[in-house]
């Protein structure tokens, strides 16, 4: 405890408490000023919900309920009361909440007046539109639209979604799109499921407040490029679905949904098999009417059918993520799953019709039916048919196709899974035979196996031939079915993750690009092993990449000519987004960040390149005196510098090399990161150089690698890349190698060596440009935390101190995404393309190195 907030020892804990609460209450009021200040109308109207029902609660009436508009009777003084009133002192606390929050950010964003005028305006009109719409649809089905005409709704909650239409305006184009598409999708749902007044008045609201948006701010949203975004049609049929998919689902567990939609359950709804199950369970009953109520309303074995029948949900909501990274595996299964979902609609239409016909004139305790109207079961066609309708009309946007191993692999444990399943079911069955009405046999359990993984609808127009009386018997014909439902959802989702097979043959095309235009000072490592190759369409620009979690992360810019890279980060995010990739533009330099930034991509510093400047170096001066001291010691020790490639060295000196790499990697408790960072694999090349530290005996005390930097079909630098020690040998054998490349990239007229980046280091000597320094995106904090955690276990800030003492000069290194909402899918598939196979012990080392840090 601090020297301020510690008590005195006469101060009494009731004291201490006040004067904290005091200094809490003192550092507060400048923050709720200045919030008040700048979101006046959000929070006296907060004020006002709170006032009004703090006085409904204390004053134990019913005058509140005046206040609120209906959507059944026409008010029209209730527009203005509507605003305040809440149904209890809950929902008063979540809508004043809301209210200061989201409204007060909202009128931060929009600005008081126009706050105000979409609330005055937006309000009147929703509650009037929706009145409307009840007066036009009370004469055709008041029934059917019942829900519509009753209920209370809160004015709040349309204010706040008047104020978020509006505010869509005044986004740029990306955000807007996503925010009008996501408002319309969900505020659709709930209209279709729940078809209340609140539920219409709120898409009524912000319709208004879009339109308010348009003629008060402007209906052209600028500001910056969709070139990244993807195809809009694979967000928006993937968002239907799964909005339909949920409200689906809510439909089944919750019977008393009366929405438009709420019946498209009946093809999964388990109402009408649950209904035959408990009459076939209770007609050997004296009174079968009375034990068909008792197991409604006692038995937990009523919720197997409910289970069961959301499970083909679990697989649509799987094949609509497969929707949503363009998968054209998903799209057949969509459609063969609506087809069958519409097909099972029309054939409980027929059966239906004539199980009415048949059932009138018998008394009730003799049949059993469910009284579903028949205009209500026509949605369990129709909604299924316009998803087949519109999934298929847009069949362009699913064309990304998986490698066909990954289907067999999948199919192969689907295969497994079911004749697993099948036979315990079977052998559980069989030796329960009692447990079943009536008592099975092996050639009924089978079929009723089988029936299990119907939808629900659909064994309603099976006869089933035993129906499981117990939990345990139940394991066979509903919990087994269950699990191999999931195991089918979890295999294809593991399809749809998989990688696309993308790369093509193009080495020495890329090398070629490498050669002629370069890409950087880290360019080099395009050529390295083990990864993809994207050439663009013209042949003009090339760049190697890592597919990791829906990523197209590049190792560093592109090889192409400087004039060119607009029209190359335009070519390669189009090629990222046709394979329904993100395309990750990693450690790149400036020029390449800005260009990104003028596309209205998000950008963050990642990195700090250390580079050497080589005109008129000279290891002079007290600033060099550590190079000048490991030159001397190195003299004395004999110790000289010599350039070799790891192909060209002798089997003694490869030896050498290879036993000084492992030998660090083994010293090392945690995994050797990679991706950007070579190893012995990226130095077996004859490009790239290698600087060994030799004595008069041959024997090897260190070794650095560098790879070339090309510009205009010729070396002009060279970048440091792996640097080994022997510990047993020269101490300073690291200074020396750095310092004589430097000398000797001199000699040969080169311009500069780079010893590399430092990622998550800032070293407070970057220079940044005005317009990328005031871009970076919020997920800058973060990466700084990294930086702070990951010292201790990988030295980042170590070695750019390190680089210092040769008076480098650092440049960024930027990752550049097309929109903040992708990072954390990039910085996860960062972590994974540096530690691919980071092993639970390696997890664990690295968890109790940061635990254990000073």
């Amino acid at each position: 405890m601090s020297a301020e907030t510690e008590p005195k020892a006469d101060e009494p804990p009731q004291a201490h408490s006040a004067s904290a609460f005091s200094r809490v209450w003192r550092r507060s009021l400048p923050v709720l000023l200045n919030w008040f200040w700048t979101a006046p109308c959000s929070i006296i109207l907060t004020l006002i919900i709170m006032i009004v029902g703090i006085a409904a609660h204390f004053s134990h009436g019913h005058w509140n309920q005046s206040l609120a508009a209906q959507g059944g009777a026409i008010r029209p003084l209730t527009i203005v009361t509507t605003v305040v009133w809440s149904p209890s002192i809950g929902m008063m606390i979540n809508a004043a909440l809301m209210m200061a929050i989201i409204g007060g950010l909202l009128e931060r964003f929009l600005g008081s007046r126009i706050w105000l005028l979409s609330a005055v305006i937006a309000l009147p009109m929703s509650l009037a539109g929706m009145w409307a719409f009840v007066a036009l649809v009370k004469g055709i089905s008041q029934s059917g639209l019942y829900p519509l005409f009753s209920g209370p709704l809160t004015g709040a909650s349309l204010i706040l979604t008047a104020l978020l239409g509006t505010a869509s305006a005044k986004m740029d184009r990306l955000w807007a799109w996503r925010t009008r598409i996501g408002a319309l999708v969900v505020l659709g749902a709930l209209l279709a499921f729940s078809s209340t007044a609140g539920a219409l008045a709120r898409l009524i609201a912000f319709l208004c407040g879009w339109i308010i948006g348009g003629f008060t701010i402007g209906w052209s949203n600028r500001g910056r490029s969709m070139l990244g975004i993807g195809d809009p049609v694979r967000r928006v049929i993937p968002l239907v679905i799964t909005a339909a998919t949920l409200g689906a689902v809510s439909s089944i567990w919750n019977f008393s949904s009366h929405g438009f939609l709420a019946f498209d359950r009946a093809a999964f709804s388990p109402e009408l098999a649950i209904q035959q199950y408990m009459w076939a369970v209770c007609q050997q009953s004296g009174a079968p009417m009375s034990c068909v109520k008792e197991m409604y309303g006692n038995s937990l074995m009523l919720y197997a059918p409910l289970i069961l029948a959301s499970i083909p949900f679990v697989v649509q909501l799987v094949l609509a993520f497969g929707l949503f990274r363009g998968r054209r595996g998903a799209w057949v299964g969509t459609l063969l799953l609506q087809s069958v979902l519409a097909i099972i609609g029309v054939a409980q239409i027929m059966v239906f019709a004539l199980t009415v016909n048949e059932a009138q004139g018998l008394d009730s305790d003799d049949f059993f039916i469910a009284p579903i109207p028949m205009s209500k079961l026509l949605i369990s066609v129709a909604f299924p048919l316009a998803m087949l309708l519109l999934t298929a009309w847009n069949s362009s946007a699913f064309q990304v196709r998986i490698a066909r191993r990954y289907w067999v692999d999948s199919a192969f444990v689907i295969a497994v899974s079911a004749a697993i399943g099948t036979l315990a079911a079977l052998v559980i069955g069989v030796l329960i035979p009692d447990q079943f009405v009536p008592e099975a046999d092996l050639l009924s359990l089978f079929e009723a196996y089988v029936v299990s993984y119907a939808p629900a609808g659909a064994q309603w127009l099976i006869d089933t031939p035993v129906y499981a009386t117990t939990f345990l018997a139940s394991i066979s014909t509903v919990w087994i079915p269950t699990l191999v439902w999931i195991v089918i959802a979890v295999c294809l989702l593991k399809v749809f993750l998989a990688p696309v097979e993308l790369q093509h043959d193009a080495h020495d095309e890329l090398i070629g690009l490498l050669r002629q235009h370069g890409a950087g000072s880290l360019g080099w490592m395009l050529a390295w092993p083990g990864n993809s190759t994207w050439i663009s369409p013209d042949q003009r620009a090339a760049v190697s990449y890592r597919q990791v979690s829906g990523v197209a992360l590049t190792l560093t810019q592109c090889a192409a000519a400087d004039e060119n890279i607009p029209a190359v980060i335009s070519q390669f995010a189009r090629f990222a987004s046709d394979a329904a990739l993100t395309p990750a533009l990693y450690s790149v330099h400036e020029e390449w960040a800005r260009e990104a930034h003028r596309l209205g991509w998000s950008t963050v510093k990642v990195a700090e390149e250390a580079i050497i400047d080589l005109g008129d170096l000279a290891f002079k001066g007290k600033k060099f005196q550590d190079v000048r001291t490991a030159f001397n010691h190195a003299k004395r020790e004999g110790i000289r510098a010599e350039w070799a490639s790891y192909p060209s060295l002798s089997p003694q000196l490869k030896q050498q090399v290879d036993a000084i790499c492992q030998a660090w990697a083994d010293e090392k408790a945690l995994p050797e990161m990679g991706f950007t960072l070579g190893g012995l694999r990226e130095i077996n090349d004859s490009d790239t150089r290698l600087l060994l530290a030799l004595d008069e005996e041959e024997r090897i005390h260190a070794v650095t690698s560098w790879m070339p930097v090309h510009s205009g079909g010729k070396v002009i630098g060279l970048t440091l890349d792996v640097m080994r020690r022997d510990d047993s040998g020269f101490r300073l054998a690291i200074d020396f190698l750095i310092g004589q490349a430097a000398l000797l990239a001199q000699d040969e007229g080169l311009q500069f060596i780079s010893l590399s980046g430092a990622p998550l280091a800032e070293s407070g000597q970057c220079e940044e440009s005005a317009e990328l320094a005031d871009s970076h995106f919020t997920f800058a904090p973060v990466l700084d935390v990294m930086g702070s955690v990951m010292e201790p276990v990988y030295g980042f800030r170590s070695l750019l101190a390190y680089k210092k003492k040769f008076q480098v000069r650092f440049v960024p290194l930027y990752l550049a995404i097309p929109d903040i909402a992708n990072a954390p899918a990039v910085g996860l598939a960062i972590a994974h393309a540096y530690l691919p196979n980071m092993s639970a012990a390696s997890a664990v080392g690295v968890a109790a190195k940061l635990v254990s840090r000073d």
